[in-house]
């Protein structure tokens, strides 16, 4: 069933719940205040029927044609005599009451429906009230209501006008509630349509596809979320492929130059000499470096890098890393500089961390030009108790679009830079996932012609 067929049926159910609610409520209330009514009006007429009997029995002195009385009272009010009936006194309408007058001893001398005449008047349930005459009893009245009338025909009338009101309310309140529900169901579901048809896009492998949601709330943040899904996985997509591509490429190079040079060799055109198989073993080494380089990164993102950690003074160690290029530095009349403390001790693997800094090095001097300047600073942070490196290079800088995507494999900022010059590209990934394996971040900042900072935290 879908969504659109849900809600109008729930807002057509709630609709006629609360109409069956609302009629039982006033159906009971208003019946309940209309048997009041009804029982006021009885007490009246019975205390106008005791004193029309009393005066009765006090005018003749006996209960003599009485039953005359009870069965026909409109020819004895057309027929009246006595005091009892003077200044156009009118006999109250029995209606729906059943009149039994009694004796005092107690024996039914009257009945308005010639039922109990005889009979003891213990034997008759309903409203018994002593008839007195000046303090003594002279009789007994006995109301009994017809156990087949409720209420009044014009009460009855009212309670099945206000039934068929409801009725017809509800009718209109139901076509109404259907109406609202479409209506409000198709807006509901319209951006969840949207989203399925975006979701199925997706599934047939088209990251390319924007969903788009007119809205202010939560559609419209599930749209931008699934847009932002939908970005990440066509952009790691891409990086997929170029991934497949630059190791393709990487692995292409070396291996072509070794089947190249062994055909020549096995043709004879080329003679095995030191330098052929030197350079041989030069490619060989590049096969083994690239492979390493990618096992060790794959073992660093899934959390399997085994590390041997030693306590180890974190300038000492960056001292001598730097020794190793101050030969470039001095090629290019870089300035390279080393500012901190000389007590900081920190727990890390060297040899990890050793690549680590070689890493952002090697990066730093290869793209700052001639006469530029290199700085690393070492500053330890109390709270909380960790370790800040920074390494600011004066190169051109990184631009701003390229900044989230540096750390990823094979990522070059300058695509047409050859293999030579810029590496196999896995120098920064590398970096981070040694840096994330101490537990520990690495960040970048650049600007455009202001150079770069990579900041490395460690904790203590």
């Amino acid at each position: 069933m879908k969504l659109q067929t849900k809600l109008i049926i729930a807002f057509s159910s709630i609709v006629v719940i609360m109409a069956l609610l609302q009629s039982i409520f006033f159906q009971n209330r208003i019946q309940n205040v209309f048997e009041n009514y009804v029982r006021q009006n009885e007490s009246e007429r019975i205390e106008t029927w005791k004193e029309i009997l009393t005066e009765y029995y006090q005018f003749y002195g006996k209960w003599d044609d009485i039953q005359q009385v009870l069965v026909n009272n409109k020819n004895l009010v057309q027929n009246r005599k006595g005091p009892m009936w003077k200044n156009n006194q009118t006999i109250p309408r029995m209606a729906e009451l059943q009149l039994i007058v009694a004796d005092k001893n107690g024996k039914v001398i009257g009945d308005s429906d010639e039922e109990w005449i005889g009979h003891n008047s213990k034997e008759i349930s309903g409203i018994h009230e002593d008839l007195l005459l000046n303090g003594q009893k002279i009789g007994e009245l006995i109301i009994e209501r017809d156990k087949s009338i409720g209420i009044l025909s014009l009460e009855q009338q009212f309670l099945n006008s206000m039934n068929n009101s409801l009725l017809f309310g509800t009718a209109i309140a139901v076509v109404v509630a259907v109406l609202f529900g479409i209506v409000f169901a198709n807006k509901l579901t319209k951006p969840l349509e949207s989203l399925m048809i975006g979701i199925r896009h997706l599934a047939k492998g088209d990251t390319s596809y924007r969903v788009t949601v007119n809205t202010k709330d939560e559609f419209h943040q599930l749209s931008k979320a699934f847009n932002e899904m939908s970005a990440k996985l066509e952009h790691n997509e891409e990086v997929r492929k170029q991934l497949v591509a630059d190791v393709a490429h990487e692995l292409r190079t070396p291996l072509s130059i070794l089947r190249g040079q062994l055909e020549s060799i096995q043709e004879g055109a080329i003679q095995p000499t030191p330098e052929v198989i030197l350079q041989l073993n030069d490619e060989v080494l590049r096969l083994t470096r690239l492979v390493n380089d990618l096992q060790q990164l794959s073992l660093a993102e899934a959390g399997q890098l085994v590390l041997n950690k030693k306590r180890v003074n974190i300038k000492q160690m960056i001292q001598k890393i730097m020794f190793h290029f101050e030969w470039l530095a001095e090629e290019k009349e870089i300035q390279l500089q080393l500012i901190g403390d000389e007590e900081i001790m920190i727990e890390v693997d060297p040899d990890r961390f050793t690549q680590v800094i070689v890493n952002l090095l090697g990066n730093a001097l290869r793209h700052t030009p001639n006469h530029g300047k290199v700085t690393i600073e070492i500053k330890k942070e109390e709270q909380p108790q960790r370790v800040m490196i920074s390494l600011k290079d004066s190169g051109p800088g990184i631009d701003e679009e390229y900044l989230p995507y540096i750390f990823e494999r094979f990522y070059r900022t300058d695509s047409s830079r050859s293999r030579d010059q810029g590496g196999t590209g896995l120098g920064l990934s590398i970096a981070k996932g040694f840096v994330e394996a101490h537990g520990g971040r690495i960040n970048v900042e650049s600007k455009k012609g202001e150079g770069t900072t990579f900041l490395i935290q460690l904790p203590l």
